[in-house]
């Protein structure tokens, strides 16, 4: 008896019937979509943080010494330590860009992945430049970059471009909003390369 009067209601409402059936279907849809691309992501960002070997904590300072990596080392649950000196220069390329730079000396957490050219060595010299900036101001591996930090003068060889964990929302700082890799970018650079 139902059964008919469901029948019978949905024969004398089709359009309506049919607009809320397309509703519910887009809904489904939308959200299905939207659910998909947010697990994608996830799982995507997990594997490249895993394989960057993503640093799990940063300490900051204006002089952390060798013995104090050293000490921090010995500490219960840490498993490794590297120093990083970060500086900000500017680029001699259109525009004069910010590029911030990040000195190592090796390479074991937060490690930059390369996109193209070389892969990072912290004992071979050159520069490894973020793929957008690099992109955005036409440089390549084999291009050479000028940077300015304090009036020293840098000069070196791009030996690839890379991707990097802890620049995946690239912005110089609080004052932008949105990035930008005409304005800002990073590099990496082994120390033993650079004398300042």
């Amino acid at each position: 008896m139902l059964l008919r009067k469901m029948l019978r209601d949905m024969k004398l409402f089709l359009p309506q019937f049919i607009s809320v059936f397309l509703l519910s279907l887009l809904g489904v849809f939308v959200f299905a979509g939207i659910q998909a691309e947010w697990y994608g992501m996830q799982k995507e960002s997990d594997r490249f943080y895993r394989q960057s070997h993503l640093a799990d904590f940063w300490v900051m300072g204006s002089d952390i010494s060798g013995e104090t990596a050293d000490k921090a080392r010995e500490t219960a649950g840490v498993d490794a330590v590297q120093r990083r000196l970060v500086l900000d220069g500017v680029a001699d390329v259109e525009g004069s860009p910010v590029l911030r730079l990040n000195l190592v000396n090796e390479n074991t957490l937060s490690r930059p992945l390369t996109t193209s050219g070389e892969e990072f060595d912290p004992g071979k010299d050159g520069i490894w430049l973020d793929e957008k900036f690099a992109r955005a101001h036409n440089l390549e591996p084999g291009s050479s970059i000028t940077i300015d930090f304090h009036g020293q003068k840098l000069e070196k060889k791009v030996k690839g471009l890379i991707l990097h964990p802890e620049y995946v929302y690239n912005v110089k700082d609080d004052s932008q909003f949105m990035p930008d890799a005409k304005s800002f970018g990073f590099a990496y650079i082994p120390a033993s390369c650079v004398h300042i």
